[in-house]
């Protein structure tokens, strides 16, 4: 993955985040920013276990490196979105970029 290419799709949610191989997304209830997105260099770890080889160039079978990617961790955006994007009513503003999927703008404050 591109170094900051995962800060760029959470950029054009209007969330607060720090780039990097790692991207992480402001959540108020921690008062911090927390991991929403990840790339790791496993090198031929997995590989190993799945035995996933390649032929190099002289023909000698050599173990491929590996990446451990979480493109989004579904979970931990959905808070940052929610705590984000909450109005005082109790009411969740539906981001633009969100809004064509949503069908709407806004999600209604919940009624107990």
């Amino acid at each position: 993955m591109a170094r900051g290419s995962s800060s760029n799709a959470l950029n054009k949610l209007d969330l607060p985040t720090l780039g990097g191989p790692v991207s992480t997304t402001w959540m108020p209830s921690r008062n911090s920013y927390g991991e929403t997105m990840s790339c790791s260099q496993m090198l031929d770890f997995q590989a190993r276990r799945a035995n996933i080889k390649y032929k190099d160039e002289k023909g000698e079978k050599r173990f491929v490196y590996t990446l451990n990617n979480t493109a989004v961790a579904s979970p931990r955006i959905l808070i940052a979105l929610l705590e984000v994007y909450q109005q005082k009513d109790g009411s969740i503003k539906i981001p633009k970029r969100l809004q064509p999927f949503m069908g709407k703008d806004k999600i209604a404050k919940p009624i107990f």
